[in-house]
């Protein structure tokens, strides 16, 4: 069972506000961007350009991502959009547990997380 729908960014106008009025994290491997949303849940989006590589380089990453996401949505403070970009450099690593790892740290360090 994936992450439903309903937990997804999929408007166009959703990344605009959220990259104007939103916070930005930069780590090595990704670049988050975070809002505050009013709706009762957290969102997510994946956003991987052609050029990070193939279609089945690029859809692994949204999985494990959005995968990651779903098992920890419980954990976040209170509902938020969030906007995930990675880097070149995340092809070398394609794990779970390291995008996981990843995740968890971040968020983290933003108080983000319950836990």
């Amino acid at each position: 069972m994936g992450l439903p729908l309903s937990g997804r960014l999929t408007h166009r106008d959703n990344f605009s506000l959220i990259k104007k009025n939103g916070k930005k994290i930069s780590a090595r491997y990704f670049t988050f961007y975070f809002c505050r949303n009013e709706k009762t849940s957290s969102r997510l989006s994946v956003v991987i350009s052609a050029k990070f590589g193939g279609s089945v380089i690029r859809h692994r990453v949204k999985r494990l991502f959005r995968e990651v996401f779903r098992r920890h949505i419980n954990e976040i403070r209170e509902p938020i959009d969030v906007i995930v970009i990675p880097g070149k450099e995340v092809k070398e690593n394609l794990s779970y547990s390291f995008i996981e790892r990843i995740f968890t740290e971040n968020f983290r360090k933003s108080d983000l997380l319950n836990v």
